[in-house]
């Protein structure tokens, strides 16, 4: 059983390498006090320096973070402190989260995610139903409408 698992694991992995997307750290330092480093993730595709699906990513954390550059040297301002991230690739899907603060007027704790679709580069949206939702009319009829009438109503006309 542990064999079948590393072997899985291996796998997955060698998917993600396969693909050639890869996701970096980039350490950045916050322009007012010069003290803190943030890690700002960067896709990066190793087969394919010009992808645009990468470069489309790309362009959405910059704006998400409100920089025009991964380079210290080219940011006039970056009001980032402690940013820490983590990602995960499966299945053509990437995850990106990150915390840490923003200083803005006042200083502001953000935690955030990403997915994106790595076939496209655009973002998915996660539409998630809270679990009192299904003690509610709506939120029960939701919950069969998303998980469970769309097989049925399959299984109906198969039937017919």
């Amino acid at each position: 059983m542990k064999y079948i698992l590393l072997i899985f694991i291996l796998i997955n992995t060698l998917e993600c390498y396969s693909q050639g997307i890869i996701v970096e750290k980039i350490k950045l330092t916050e322009t007012v006090d010069n003290r803190y480093v943030s890690e700002i993730p960067k896709v990066k595709d190793l087969t394919n320096e010009k992808n645009p699906i990468v470069e489309k990513i790309n362009s959405q954390i910059l704006d998400r973070f409100m920089i025009n550059s991964f380079k210290q040297s080219e940011l006039e301002e970056f009001r980032w402190y402690e940013v820490g991230c983590s990602f995960e690739i499966k299945e053509n899907i990437l995850y990106i989260s990150f915390a840490g603060e923003y200083y803005g007027a006042y200083p502001n704790y953000v935690e955030d995610e990403f997915y994106f679709d790595l076939k496209t580069g655009k973002p998915l949206k996660l539409s998630i139903i809270p679990f009192q939702a299904l003690f509610t009319l709506s939120g029960y009829l939701d919950f069969l409408n998303k998980y469970w009438l769309e097989g049925v109503k399959k299984e109906f006309i198969t039937a017919i």
